[in-house]
């Protein structure tokens, strides 16, 4: 509620995306959100493989951005939040453990605004996979890779943006030259809630 309330302050409308009792839904009442929030660990997570199933079903699902990302590039929503993305798992060479949320930011021309990547993971084969795609990373207001709950990683970034006027207007030039990749927007937890790095 209090992301609804900052995405209001700015000017924007905000539209929690979810799947209620075998329903998509684009905008959740404070209710609704309440009852949703209520039956965590009882829902199935909601990927961009599981959205038929769930659907089909009459199921509730707890959104990845994965299937986040498909259902906002679907309606035209260009600019999604979350927490964290997924990337490349660790010895993923001889898993192919690779999250779904990367393959998501190759074909939806949307900007995830997140803190980073998950820190469990192989963050510099996930930088390396988002570059070898064209999936720009941009660090707002920081230098380095956020890493989820922490504001560092090690990991320098190749773009910083400090203003979001700068933002939007990559994102139109992007569009106007055709890049129909995504791009993550990664914005480092405030100090006080982040944890130490190491």
């Amino acid at each position: 509620l209090k992301v609804m309330d900052e995405v209001r302050k700015a000017g924007a409308v905000p539209a929690y995306i979810s799947i209620m009792d075998g329903r998509v839904k684009v905008g959740m009442t404070e209710e609704e959100i309440d009852v949703y929030a209520k039956q965590r660990g009882t829902m199935q997570k909601a990927s961009r493989r599981e959205i038929p199933q769930i659907i089909a079903q009459n199921k509730n699902g707890v959104m990845t951005i994965a299937a986040t990302m498909v259902i906002a590039d679907y309606l035209g929503i260009s600019v999604v939040s979350g927490g964290v993305i997924g990337g490349v798992h660790r010895g993923a060479e001889t898993s192919m453990d690779i999250s779904s949320d990367l393959e998501e930011l190759v074909e939806r021309n949307v900007i995830v605004v997140c803190s980073g990547a998950k820190s469990i993971l192989d963050l510099n084969l996930t930088m390396e996979y988002l570059e070898t795609k064209a999936v720009s990373v941009i660090g707002y207001q920081t230098d380095e890779l956020p890493a989820y709950m922490a504001r560092t990683s090690g990991i320098k970034l190749t773009c910083r943006m400090d203003d979001v006027s700068t933002i939007a207007k990559t994102y139109r030039v992007k569009n106007e030259f055709g890049i129909n990749t995504g791009i993550v927007l990664a914005n480092p937890l405030d100090e006080e809630y982040a944890v130490d790095a190491k």
